[in-house]
């Protein structure tokens, strides 16, 4: 991508200096102009896409974290921590 992007702007800095020399912005340039702004425009969806799909990717594998001297795991371990941060009605009654 940044090879592309260099190219590119190359590409963009040949344009403008041949409107600077003409000293006009005629419809060959404005055509060139368009189809660079087209590439690049492509160019950025198409990594986009490429970021989306790695981020995707890496999203659906689930890492399971153990502390040391505890055989619980994620899922036991978020249980519990909800249960605590939100007791049952029961819980809740028995306390007063």
């Amino acid at each position: 991508m940044i090879f592309c992007c260099r190219l590119y702007f190359g590409v963009l800095y040949l344009l403008r200096n041949s409107a600077l020399i003409r000293k006009e912005l005629n419809s060959e340039i404005t055509k060139s102009l368009h189809q660079i702004l087209g590439r690049f425009v492509l160019s950025w969806k198409q990594q986009e896409e490429l970021r989306r799909q790695k981020e995707a990717e890496e999203g659906l594998y689930k890492y399971r974290v153990k502390v040391h001297g505890d055989d619980r795991d994620n899922e036991e371990i978020e249980e519990e921590e909800f249960r605590q941060n939100f007791p049952s009605f029961q819980q809740v009654r028995g306390q007063r």
